[in-house]
């Protein structure tokens, strides 16, 4: 779906469902599909359902603490948050620390710390987050291993990165500066 039809569905289902926390959870997983997140650069979304979604979602978070739903109400906020380009990088750090802390043993709280750390190119902290998250999955998951290999990119770290690239089966050697390359 092109990303102005995504958004434009996301505006209607957030005015019509503002005050339901478990419709506004599902928004904040839908949200990267109206954004262009690979665009670490790119100026924050012009649309204001993107920041409406994080402050309600934020107020929902604060207000369930203790409660059953407050993990999940933290992981739309820190999915929601991300996808701001910086303007909520502090929310949506704090939300997934917290959820780290929570359970430290739930593989896709260490992934979503690991995605965010990327995307605001804190690779090492990445390569961190990723290696942890894959300890902890049951199972492998290919986007904890391409997060891991690009974090591990960044950081400058070729041999894990040149690892995880030929698990996934990529025809890559070690390049001239130390990091993968394509064959």
């Amino acid at each position: 779906m092109p990303r102005k039809a995504a958004l434009s569905i996301l505006s209607e289902v957030a005015k019509s469902y503002d005050q339901d926390m478990h419709i506004l959870f599902a928004l904040s997983e839908c949200l990267e599909s109206a954004r262009d997140i690979d665009d670490l650069n790119a100026p924050p979304p012009d649309d204001p359902v993107f920041g409406e979604v994080v402050e309600k979602l934020a107020a929902f978070a604060g207000s369930s603490e203790g409660q059953p739903e407050h993990e999940q109400m933290l992981f739309g906020l820190a999915s929601a948050a991300r996808v701001l380009a910086r303007q909520r990088d502090a929310i949506a750090e704090a939300s997934s620390r917290k959820l780290t802390e929570i359970d430290p043993r739930r593989a896709a709280y260490r992934y979503n710390l690991g995605l965010f750390q990327k995307t605001r190119g804190r690779f090492a902290e990445g390569v961190t987050s990723n290696q942890v998250a894959i300890s902890l999955a049951d199972q492998v998951n290919e986007s904890y291993q391409w997060n891991l290999a690009i974090c591990a990119t960044g950081a400058g770290n070729g041999a894990v990165a040149l690892d995880v690239w030929k698990r996934l089966g990529h025809h890559i050697e070690m390049g001239r500066f130390g990091l993968p390359e394509g064959l």
